[in-house]
């Protein structure tokens, strides 16, 4: 019966450690993993003991505030809620949300009385309101120069990356995203993508700005070089076709005319792959764009 005894206190007691070293890597070793998770809804519901702070458009309107009556995120724009993203008790936290839960809790830059009152009394801790560079006015024309179709439009300050637009269709209505949640995550279109962060896409003519400047700084070509069209250039057996030029002009036609068959001709036989994947490592391509939310890369 001893032997016994001493054989279920072992087990019981080898349970309890493996419970106690479960719950420590959990909670301690990985809670700031855990915590940074957006599809995590305990963050979502500790945001409950404040007043989450607004989201503010760079001219004033109110993207996003919380109704403290009825404990509820409201969302003023729809053209934004992949971007701004939402706050639920059910399925976490995306977007602006999320990557802006420290400031809107008032946990970061808030003050420290009010975040120790709210987290041992009953009283509820001020967040902090966020300000974007998100244009109401420039936003609203981005929506309507799309038009409903499918696609996404990034309007930005060239002069100091600022995002003063950012639109992806289809969008959803983050005010029922509870009910709606499990039809936006089955829809074909899917509505919760936010296609101008995280759609990835054929560059199409844009990058000949990229062949253009690597043909240039290397010396192969100038703006006023003389290039030829004649019907299309042959790529592996691919015909690139002349299109908007044929004949002998300069370059900068060729750039203005947007000229393919004239592009594929100067990345091939001016530039060559090796050089032209070096440049356009050289000009960010493939790295982090630094966003705050989630992007493609």
């Amino acid at each position: 019966m001893s032997n016994r005894i001493l054989h279920a206190g072992a087990i019981f007691g080898a349970a309890f450690l493996v419970l106690v070293v479960g719950l420590g890597y959990w909670q301690v070793w990985r809670a700031e993993a855990l915590d940074d998770r957006g599809d995590n809804p305990r963050v979502a519901e500790a945001a409950r003991r404040f007043d989450r702070g607004s989201l503010i458009s760079a001219d004033g309107v109110v993207l996003a505030e919380t109704d403290t009556e009825r404990a509820l995120r409201l969302y003023a724009t729809p053209s934004l809620s992949q971007t701004v993203g939402y706050a639920s008790t059910r399925f976490g936290q995306t977007g602006l949300e999320l990557a802006a839960n420290d400031a809107l809790s008032g946990e970061e830059g808030g003050d420290f009385v009010d975040f120790l009152e709210s987290t041992f009394l009953p009283d509820r801790a001020e967040g902090n309101d966020v300000v974007l560079t998100i244009d109401s006015n420039i936003q609203q024309a981005a929506v309507d120069a799309l038009g409903g179709r499918k696609g996404a439009i990034v309007v930005m300050d060239t002069q100091t990356g600022a995002v003063l637009a950012l639109v992806s269709e289809p969008t959803y209505d983050a005010n029922t995203l509870d009910q709606s949640f499990p039809q936006l995550t089955e829809n074909p279109n899917q509505p919760l993508l936010n296609r101008a962060t995280q759609g990835l896409y054929p560059p199409g003519s844009t990058i000949k700005v990229l062949t253009a400047a690597t043909a240039i700084d290397a010396g192969s070509i100038t703006p006023e070089t003389d290039v030829e069209c004649n019907d299309a250039y042959v790529v592996d057996g691919f015909p690139i076709e002349c299109v908007r030029g044929e004949g002998t002009f300069p370059f900068l036609e060729a750039f203005e005319n947007s000229v393919n068959a004239v592009f594929a001709q100067i990345a091939v036989e001016r530039i060559g792959w090796q050089n032209f994947t070096s440049y356009a490592n050289e000009m960010g391509f493939g790295t982090d764009l630094g966003l705050e939310i989630d992007a493609s890369s």
